[in-house]
């Protein structure tokens, strides 16, 4: 066994590879986050009306700070500027140590690096006064803000990590809620930088004495050898006791973060993987970082969060033969490496990455054909992005895999709360279920851009040897441009295929929209235009993140708009235009239904798009159907969430006949659910439908004229619903939704 270094060697080296990793931080950010990283401590250690985040009152002293050069220049020329004498010194120590964590000196930090700062105090500090510390470091964070510098402060009291009485929080895409708290810590001692305040006791004790029993001991004979100096010195605790729950937990949580930031999640992910496959001898990121803090003596990548999660990573995926993800995390990492990076070095900091990218790609055998593929992402395509999802979404499915086999083997139950791993686990199905017509995003923050120049519709008719219904390409329409090439998208609906190319960024205002072949009548470049901005003003739905409420609850509607005869305008004589045409479902002198098909795009609480096609003789019928089972309120709350559009000839009397028409359905269903079924009569191409509506579905029933509707039984009409809902139950009718399988458990006495 290597003997371990004195206490005061351990000490120097601690400090000497944190001013090490200062100075590399310093040199790769911009101008911006460097003046903001210097002037950091001096924010958060005064609390003084001429500087940002001042806040009456408010927790302020960083313990053992002394202000550099810079620093007090900052100050002296505030003052000078404003007429103060100088600023006091706050005489206290609210705040025990400034650290970032994360990216920031490490081989993965570029200029476009946010700052994610770990602000710890005692945990003794009033509730009042850590209320006001958060409001302070609101301000500051905004100010960073405008000044183009993204940061994020995290409030750590000194007890967090090691009371069980810890404070509950809500799972989010920044907080891990109760799916992680060692793996926190874990993350965090292998990648801190000191920036002011104390320093971390952890990283003075040897690996060998890092486990449950000799712990506190240990770190009690550090605190006790270093005297006087251990004033300069605190503790949050060992992280060496990470639970099996807490890794599947954990990797629950990182699967969650990757549908948002896939590259930036899929190396933590297959970590958390390794972790647990060597569980219970887990051997940390943090503890091999910390063993080269305490031996080698100088800074090396081998300190380097970043490049020893890859190792880790590496060395589990080779483990077990599994070229396909090994090959993903060597891109990710490459990735990571690369990003903000340019091509020519130009300058010192671009100098000095371009330098270790080039030792990684020649130590690590880094295809010439995967280093292409990252680096011309920039350029990536449609088939570059689908090629990207599948192997991204089917590398954070094998995780899941593998690790439920890992809950499996160790007969666990999960880490998370009921609550959390409800949220985690509605997230997933609502982001990888292909579910029937729904419309998948593929753009996973995968490529900045894959809009079109140029796409081409090509609408095949019923009868032919293609399947009927919309293929669109990604080329002018010529035959030498789209001939023998997949088309990007095919769906019958061409409302469906529109929501696809929008939520996945494919068309844009500038695209240019042909047709080719035999277009429906009434349907040009143009209309498929206003379709898509109609489109757009849908799945804009999308862009608000469903909140844990929406994801515990059963799936409604946010948005949802019907799209009329979207197959373009009906062959209409001149000579019918007689008779009444203020009624679409029974229109003119032949008493035709113009509503000959409908199509429904809608985003659901759960941040789902769907987009279903309906059409022929029953279309009225399957379509109030489909409404009174998807939108379950009435008409008051539906304003300005059902859209209606159609760009036929008639289509003012088209939208205004069905918005009228659904709406008296929802009307008529809500007043069900106190005085049982609802009937009316409705005209529908010169016949005259019977409906009932209750809670449960709608019922139509043709009759021969209004005189036999007002004889008709209704009762038998009542009966049909009375049959139904009575084999229903009240609290499954609530909660179901179609084309998902729901199980319901009913506990016995």
């Amino acid at each position: 066994m290597t003997d371990i270094p004195s206490l005061a060697e351990r000490v120097r080296r601690v400090r000497q590879v944190n001013a090490q990793r200062l100075q590399r931080a310093v040199i790769l950010m911009s101008e911006k986050q460097r003046i903001f990283f210097e002037q950091l401590p001096v924010l958060l250690h005064f609390n003084h009306p001429l500087l940002p985040g001042y806040i009456q009152d408010a927790p302020c002293g960083i313990e053992h700070f002394e202000l550099n050069r810079y620093q007090q220049g900052y100050i002296d020329e505030l003052c000078s500027a404003t007429g103060y004498s100088g600023i006091a010194d706050p005489g206290r120590g609210d705040i025990l140590s400034v650290h970032s964590m994360g990216s920031t000196g490490s081989i993965g930090q570029n200029s476009k690096s946010d700052l994610d700062i770990w602000v710890c105090h005692s945990h003794t500090m009033p509730k009042r006064d850590r209320f006001l510390l958060e409001q302070k470091c609101g301000i500051i964070a905004n100010v960073a803000a405008g000044r183009g510098v993204e940061v994020n402060f995290f409030l750590v009291p000194d007890d967090k990590f090691t009371s069980p009485e810890e404070e509950s929080s809500t799972l989010s895409s920044e907080d891990c809620g109760s799916a992680q708290r060692l793996l926190l810590l874990d993350e965090f001692y292998r990648s801190a930088l000191h920036i002011a305040g104390r320093w971390l006791v952890w990283y003075l004790v040897p690996d060998e004495y890092d486990t449950i029993d000799r712990y506190d001991r240990c770190v009690a004979d550090i605190m006790k050898e270093l005297g006087s100096g251990s004033s300069d010195w605190f503790d949050l605790g060992t992280c060496n006791t990470i639970s099996a729950e807490e890794f599947f937990g954990s990797a629950l949580w990182l699967i969650y973060k990757g549908i948002h930031s896939p590259y930036k999640a899929v190396l933590k992910i297959l970590l958390t993987e390794a972790y647990s496959a060597e569980f219970p001898e887990t051997r940390l990121i943090s503890q091999i970082v910390r063993r080269h803090y305490q031996f080698d003596s100088a800074y090396s990548n081998k300190m380097d969060p970043y490049y020893q999660t890859f190792i880790k990573v590496k060395n589990y995926l080779e483990s077990r033969n599994d070229g396909k993800r090994m090959e993903l995390a060597a891109s990710s990492f490459y990735l990571k490496m690369t990003d903000g990076l340019s091509r020519d070095g130009r300058t010192t900091a671009d100098s000095f990455r371009r330098a270790e990218v080039e030792d990684f790609i020649r130590n690590e055998n880094i295809s010439d054909a995967a280093r292409r593929f990252v680096d011309s992402r920039s350029a990536w395509r449609v088939s570059d992005v689908r090629l990207a999802y599948h192997v991204i979404t089917e590398t954070l499915m094998q995780s899941y895999r593998s690790l439920s086999e890992f809950v499996k083997k160790s007969g666990i139950s999960s880490a998370l709360s009921d609550q959390d791993l409800g949220i985690l686990s509605r997230k997933l199905f609502a982001s990888f279920n292909d579910a029937p017509h729904k419309v998948m995003r593929i753009n996973l923050n995968l490529a900045p851009d894959i809009s079109e120049k140029e796409l081409t519709f090509v609408h095949v008719p019923e009868g032919h040897l293609c399947a009927a219904g919309w293929y669109v390409y990604g080329a002018e329409p010529r035959p030498l441009s789209i001939a023998g090439t997949a088309p990007l998208y095919y769906d019958a609906s061409i409302v469906n295929v529109l929501c696809w190319l929008t939520i996945n960024r494919i068309i844009s205002s500038s695209t240019e929209i042909h047709i080719a072949g035999r277009k429906p009548r009434g349907i040009d470049p143009g209309i498929i235009r206003k379709l898509a901005r109609n489109v757009s003003e849908t799945v804009s739905a999308m862009e608000v993140m469903p909140s844990n409420a929406e994801l515990m609850a059963p799936e409604t509607f946010r948005m949802v708009g019907i799209f009329v005869n979207t197959d373009g305008d009906d062959d209409i004589s001149d000579d019918i235009l007689s008779g009444d045409m203020s009624y679409a479902f029974t229109f003119g002198a032949d008493r035709r239904n113009l509503v000959r098909n409908i199509e429904i795009a809608y985003v659901n609480s759960w941040g789902e798009c769907y987009a279903q096609r309906f059409e022929g003789e029953g279309v009225l019928e399957q379509v109030t159907a489909f409404i009174l089972d998807h939108v379950r309120v009435s008409r008051g709350d539906t304003d300005g969430k059902l859209r209606f559009y159609c760009w036929s000839r008639f289509s003012r009397v088209v939208i205004d006949t069905l918005r009228n028409f659904l709406f008296k359905c929802l009307e008529m269903r809500r007043i069900s659910r106190k005085e049982g079924m609802q009937t009316f009569v409705v005209s529908i191409a010169g016949e005259n439908i019977t409906v009932g509506i209750d809670d449960v579905r709608a019922v139509f029933r043709k009759v021969a004229s209004l005189l036999d509707y007002y004889n008709f039984d209704h009762m038998t009409l009542r009966r049909i619903g009375s049959e139904l809902s009575s084999q229903i139950p009240g609290a499954i009718r609530k909660c179901a939704s179609s084309g998902i399988t729901q199980y319901f458990f009913q506990v016995l006495p």
